[in-house]
């Protein structure tokens, strides 16, 4: 299939491993005026931080170049608004794991491992990524 006008990828990262790989992959299938909307985090160039999945914003701007691409627009997501989503979501599945252990008492600890997993990954996105919903097309 090629010709799509818009390919996005929603909170899924690269799902070819890398962003060139991904990009190159799917490019076959994107109108040469098309674009792509990838909703993601990357981690600040200067940051100590580092996790397999997730890549530092100047890898990703040289993955993006290295596919024939350029980023157009950049938009961060707030962490403000990170947090209010993440503490909305973490209440409801807390609720629901609860929910679950009464019902079923011998997965105690999965549920609880469950809701720890959780809380480090809200950290991790609270604190240590940038979210940004990025617009990659295709350069002239």
């Amino acid at each position: 299939m090629s010709g799509y006008d818009v390919i996005i990828l929603g909170a899924i990262g690269p799902v070819f491993g890398d962003y060139f790989t991904t990009l190159t992959t799917l490019s076959r299938c994107l109108d040469k005026k098309g674009i792509f909307i990838i909703d993601d985090g990357y981690i600040e160039d200067n940051s100590n931080y580092s996790h397999p999945s997730t890549f530092k914003k100047n890898t990703i701007l040289q993955q993006i170049d290295k596919a024939g691409m350029e980023l157009v627009e950049n938009d961060i997501i707030q962490q403000e608004h990170i947090k209010d989503s993440d503490d909305f979501m973490f209440n409801n599945l807390k609720k629901r794991c609860y929910e679950l252990i009464e019902k079923y008492p011998g997965k105690r600890n999965l549920f609880f491992d469950y809701i720890k997993e959780q809380e480090i990954e809200n950290d991790i996105l609270e604190n240590k990524v940038v979210g940004t919903t990025m617009v990659i097309k295709f350069k002239k």
